[in-house]
């Protein structure tokens, strides 16, 4: 665990210095303001606090009362149950800390998403820093730079680096508990995201299978196959 941690160090370290560049501008620069626009300020935001507000004041109900004249919650419900940051919000305590909270969360996702990038790609390739580079990549992607404002789909793409990493696992036999439990919050958070999840995990898993393996036989694809 000493080797890893002291491996991984200069991942932290460059996010850290990353992060730190955005909040030092914001803070020191922009007059201590984080500027909020579009969805971030009409959707996630107000959405964030009507879902707190609900679990801790108001109560768990099926009805929204807020919304018109009403709207359901299953859907709120069904995504937020699978979404880690979420909770995290609960322990705040008032909504009115969510939106000073929002850099925080993000912070910690992206130091998880690229820990988990590099385990990955430890995997894959030898070299540390192409494994440091590829990390930095897959962690700041145009998808994750795209989707920031909303927060489980960046909780969702969390869930992509540990498929990722645990499909390589599964190719080497361990660890297929952890392959379906990842699975599983997936799909709660969003049936359309695991949708496309699994298209690209099919096609890696067999482009993986013939890359490990000289002589691929039926038999060994479809043990395979069957244990994703």
């Amino acid at each position: 665990m000493k080797v890893r941690l002291k491996k991984i160090l200069p991942l932290w370290v460059c996010l850290a210095l990353i992060l730190f560049t955005f909040y030092g501008y914001v803070y020191l620069i922009n007059h201590f303001t984080l500027v909020f626009w579009g969805d971030q300020t009409e959707a996630l935001i107000p959405y964030m606090i009507d879902l707190y507000t609900q679990f801790k004041e108001s109560g768990f109900t099926l009805w929204n009362h807020s919304i018109g004249l009403g709207a359901s919650n299953l859907v709120y419900y069904y995504t937020i149950l699978g979404s880690p940051s979420f909770y995290l919000n609960l322990l705040l305590p008032t909504s009115d800390w969510i939106p000073y909270f929002i850099p925080v969360l993000d912070t910690l996702r992206f130091f998880l998403i690229g820990t988990v990038a590099w385990l990955w790609l430890g995997k894959l390739i030898h070299s540390e820093r192409a494994r440091l580079i590829g990390a930095l990549v897959f962690t700041f992607s145009g998808w994750t730079m795209y989707w920031l404002h909303f927060s489980y789909f960046l909780d969702a793409y969390l869930y992509l680096a540990l498929l990722l990493y645990f499909s390589e696992e599964i190719l080497e036999g361990r660890k297929k508990l952890g392959f379906t439990f990842i699975v599983c919050l997936s799909s709660i958070i969003s049936p359309y995201i695991l949708y496309m999840f699994s298209w690209l995990l099919f096609i890696y898993m067999i482009c993986r299978l013939y890359m490990k393996n000289d002589k691929v036989t039926v038999k060994l694809f479809v043990h395979k196959f069957l244990s994703v």
